[in-house]
């Protein structure tokens, strides 16, 4: 007998469901700049991968225009607004195999019927890379949809 829950939530990705989108930018414009939403569609992120090796900046934006968020992949910085390198202590370093760092997680609050009560979408963006001495080393950005972050390295 199988006791497995099954709870289908309504997936809504569309461009009003998100408070940031994003866009990528890559080298010698080889490929045109992707972002998150062209008109209605909603372009894949795993676009983004399959071209990885042409990212050059990746930048994360509040849909009202308010903060924007960008990853220099080819210095190993992050910016936040006009403010350049948030991070100086923790990026100064030469880095190599300079990595993008992105994903969202989803916080769904459940009623006691299992109806949906509330829906808040939180953004992670980042740097991982090789240190001088081979290590990995990880700086990330944990954004609220106010555009609030909390820094911190892994």
């Amino acid at each position: 007998m199988d006791n497995s829950i099954s709870i289908n939530f309504e997936s809504n990705h569309s461009r009003d469901a998100l408070t940031f989108h994003w866009s990528a930018f890559f080298k010698n414009n080889t490929i045109f700049p992707i972002n998150q939403f062209d008109g209605a569609k909603e372009n894949r992120f795993q676009e983004v991968i399959d071209n990885f090796k042409e990212l050059e900046f990746f930048v994360l934006k509040h849909k009202d225009g308010k903060i924007q968020y960008s990853v220099d992949l080819k210095k190993g910085l992050i910016t936040v607004g006009n403010i350049q390198s948030i991070a100086e202590e923790f990026l100064k370093e030469e880095k190599k195999n300079i990595r993008l760092i992105y994903f969202r997680r989803n916080i769904i609050t459940l009623g006691l019927n299992l109806e949906q009560k509330s829906h808040i979408v939180i953004y992670f963006l980042g740097l991982q890379w090789n240190d001088l001495q081979g290590n990995n080393r990880k700086i990330l950005l944990q954004i609220d949809q106010e555009g609030n972050f909390i820094l911190g390295d892994l």
